[in-house]
């Protein structure tokens, strides 16, 4: 039974105390659990082919020795824990499946059946895994990003820009991403000798008055944690025209 194998083919080899599991002689059972907004979300159902293709590449194919359980939710925290009641009752081997608003209920609800995700914010923050290194538990996967390389953003506006005294930081304080990028910013910012001024995105009107700020006095960088510019077309003039004044 090459359940090992299975498991690393979709994302990462676990080291984990397997129990084993009745099935189908061969056959093995993979959930892929993923919330979508619309029946139609063209970004899953190219992860869903993405997974199926990875899957056949390493030997398994469906209708041979591989049973798929594919289940697509709306996002909905009711309907997600539902719905995952109902997958763990379909004893799959191990369950491929999306971000946070899957792999905090999936983890929540199961502590032996192995979960892959495809993408999370912050695993070791958000208690998915033990550490980077050795995840431990019952998950793996691919993480989005990691929080200490925003440091490496202040690193390079120094080397730059030596001049720069004064970082505004466009981020976004309600997502966990946006809290912790600009955590890190603050913890090293003395380490470049620059002092952070935080700036909002709840709307173009807090973006414009938060550069204007920024601008009103010489030395001036900007750090952009996340992409707002398409959303935000008024401050656009603004945010590509600061610079540091020496």
């Amino acid at each position: 039974m090459r359940r090992r194998e299975l498991i690393a083919a979709l994302g990462g080899a676990l080291i984990l105390p397997w129990t084993a599991r009745a099935q189908q002689a061969g056959v093995r059972r993979v959930g892929i659990f993923f919330a979508q907004a619309t029946a139609d979300d063209f970004e899953y159902e190219a992860r869903i082919s993405a997974i199926i293709e990875a899957l056949r590449g390493f030997g398994w194919s469906e209708g041979s020795n591989l049973k798929l359980l594919v289940r697509r939710v709306p996002p909905n925290a009711a309907e997600i824990r539902k719905q995952i009641a109902e997958m763990i009752t379909d004893n799959p081997d191990v369950i491929v499946t999306g971000g946070g608003t899957t792999t905090a209920p999936l983890l929540q609800a199961t502590s032996t059946i192995p979960v892959v995700f495809t993408v999370a914010v912050d695993p070791v923050g958000n208690g998915f895994v033990d550490s980077l290194s050795h995840p431990g538990r019952n998950a793996t996967g691919m993480m989005q990003f990691d929080y200490s390389l925003a440091a490496k953003w202040l690193e390079l506006l120094k080397q730059i820009a030596p001049a720069t005294r004064r970082v505004g930081v466009i981020r976004d304080a309600h997502t966990p991403s946006g809290i912790g990028q600009f955590a890190v910013l603050q913890s090293v910012s003395s380490t470049f000798g620059f002092e952070i001024l935080p700036i909002g995105t709840n709307d173009a009107g807090e973006i414009d008055a938060g550069i204007a700020k920024l601008v009103a006095a010489p030395n001036a960088g900007l750090v952009g944690t996340v992409a707002v510019l398409a959303e935000m077309p008024t401050s656009a003039d603004q945010i590509y025209n600061v610079t540091v004044q020496e």
